[in-house]
């Protein structure tokens, strides 16, 4: 009984990592005005995930957050991605992606930086193996060679 319980268990969370990507950031470590970002203030970050297909840059959507500081998000890009857009990103698509991170201030504020630079990144297309090459039988030599004149 304890072996199908692992055994569900793993099925469970096979979705979970199978087709999974994991995107990564340096987080800012000075403010607008060139102060350095305390130590206690890195640690409450919160970072935004937006995503928008190249050849529709106005479909942009928020996909993700880490929060705690977080600097990797790790999820499958197009199954979040598409949960949020409109016009549905399919496996070879090229998109955009960036992050924005931000704090809450003395008073409770969020304050959110500008957008990362984008970075560019291709949906994975699902591999198909091809199918294995079909052995065909060889002839056998050929036999009887005469020369005549």
């Amino acid at each position: 009984m304890r072996k199908w319980k692992v055994f569900v268990l793993a099925l469970l969370l096979v979705p979970l990592v199978v087709g999974a990507e994991t995107i990564s950031w340096t987080p800012a470590t000075t403010f607008t005005d060139g102060s350095a970002i305390p130590s206690s203030v890195m640690s409450t970050l919160t970072f935004y995930l937006r995503i928008w297909n190249v050849n529709n840059p106005a479909g942009k959507v928020y996909f993700g957050e880490t929060v705690g500081g977080g600097t990797s998000w790790t999820d499958n890009v197009l199954l979040r991605a598409n949960s949020r857009m409109v016009i549905k990103l399919v496996p070879g698509d090229n998109v955009m992606v960036t992050v924005s991170q931000s704090y809450k201030d003395s008073v409770g504020v969020e304050r959110d930086s500008a957008e990362s630079a984008p970075y560019r990144y291709s949906i994975p297309k699902v591999v198909v193996p091809p199918p294995p090459p079909v052995v065909s039988p060889s002839c056998n030599p050929p036999t009887g060679i005469t020369i005549t004149k």
